[in-house]
């Protein structure tokens, strides 16, 4: 096993121990080499340790990038969202328990 396959299989060690997830991936042959890029998304909670275990697996580092984003609203509304959807399928449901006829039946799923 070369190098460059060890360390992208270390990288992916640290990524299921961090409980992090890869959103985006890209690998080239060049001349000198294989290169791979990948896009980790980490939890905030384990950022510093994943860095700290990932800077001594490079052996050039070209660039490095950090972001973040706040998701709580996003949170927010999607579990407002799904609140909602509970509820209007438990008011369909029992609309479809009143139902006698095949029609009304029919006229309620629609």
């Amino acid at each position: 096993m070369d190098d460059i396959t060890e360390t992208k299989n270390s990288i992916n060690s640290l990524i299921r121990q961090a409980n992090a997830y890869v959103s985006s991936y890209k690998e080239d042959e060049y001349k000198e080499g294989l290169q791979y890029e990948t896009v980790v998304r980490v939890p905030f909670s384990q950022l510093d340790d994943f860095i700290d275990k990932l800077e001594p697996l490079a052996r050039k580092m070209k660039s490095k990038s950090l972001s973040s984003q706040d998701v709580t609203d996003e949170y927010v509304d999607i579990s407002a969202r799904i609140t909602t959807k509970r509820e209007l399928e438990k008011h369909y449901r029992e609309i479809l328990r009143k139902a006698t006829k095949v029609s009304e039946m029919l006229e309620v799923e629609q």
